[in-house]
């Protein structure tokens, strides 16, 4: 969940008088997809008299998407809307919310979205990225906010992939991957992992079964990778995180250099 707290546009006091916290469904949005953000604003004085939320893209220029009168101290709203139709394979949407209270104390802040555009924008990739086996002392994690591997016996609450060891520990190159967070995976070796786009990548990861674990690891898999969240209706929002193809699996004498090496495609950065 993403908080944020605005702070004003005066003085030191006025800086916690109306405060604006906002949830988006997500960071990263489709030309076309229905968003919203879970918004509540307050005020110290009296009462709210407005509550404006904005867009702004190079495409479209400013879009007014709401604005209220509350007339209380709190408003608190889901606001809803369709991101426009992008041309560029990615676009910078930024959502500007601002509040004003009967005093005049005026608040804002700028949410950064990321618009993917066409279907057919091919995603960039990253190559040659080495997970070593946990029996290795090496990095043997991967993180989707860095990008980068660590180590999973690490105090980092970004562990999204990790080895899962047998019961029976030998020097064998474990093949099994979990997760010490919400990310889910689909093994889907009939995408065509060369020619893949944002939109194919979310169609297959919404009509596949998605697991916290995936087993069996083999050179050329395709595996698309993605964060399922659970909502209070039972509903599930899915975010995909990209597609990893397995290059190659080391499991050579010993354990220090047993390895699994992949490739991923995704638009994080």
């Amino acid at each position: 969940m993403l908080i944020l707290l605005v702070t004003g546009c005066f003085n030191e006091n006025d800086a916690t008088v109306v405060a604006i916290y906002a949830d988006p469904s997500s960071t990263i949005v489709k030309s076309g997809d229905m968003v919203y953000i879970d918004t509540k604003v307050t005020t110290l004085n009296n009462s709210l008299t407005n509550v404006t939320v904005s867009s702004f893209d190079p495409e479209h220029g400013k879009i007014e998407i709401h604005n209220i009168n509350p007339g209380a101290k709190t408003y608190q709203d889901r606001i809803t809307w369709e991101i426009p139709s992008m041309t560029g394979d990615t676009t910078l949407v930024e959502v500007q919310i601002s509040a004003t209270d009967d005093k005049g104390t005026y608040n804002d802040h700028k949410l950064k979205l990321k618009a993917i555009g066409g279907n057919t924008a091919l995603l960039p990739e990253r190559s040659g990225i080495t997970l070593y086996s946990p029996l290795s002392d090496k990095p043997d994690a991967f993180s989707f906010t860095t990008l980068q591997p660590l180590h999973s016996s690490s105090e980092s609450p970004d562990c999204d992939i990790v080895f899962l060891i047998p019961e029976e520990t030998n020097e064998t190159m474990p093949l099994v991957w979990g997760t010490k967070t919400d990310v889910v995976f689909c093994k889907a070796n009939s995408l065509d992992y060369a020619s893949a786009t944002w939109s194919n990548l979310q169609v297959v990861f919404d009509s596949s079964l998605r697991h916290d674990t995936i087993s069996d690891l083999q050179t050329d898999d395709t595996i698309i990778v993605g964060r399922e969240t659970h909502t209070e209706d039972g509903d599930i929002i899915l975010h995909t995180l990209g597609a990893i193809k397995i290059m190659a699996i080391y499991d050579e004498p010993g354990t220090l250099s047993d390895r699994i090496v992949f490739n991923l495609k995704t638009i994080l950065k």
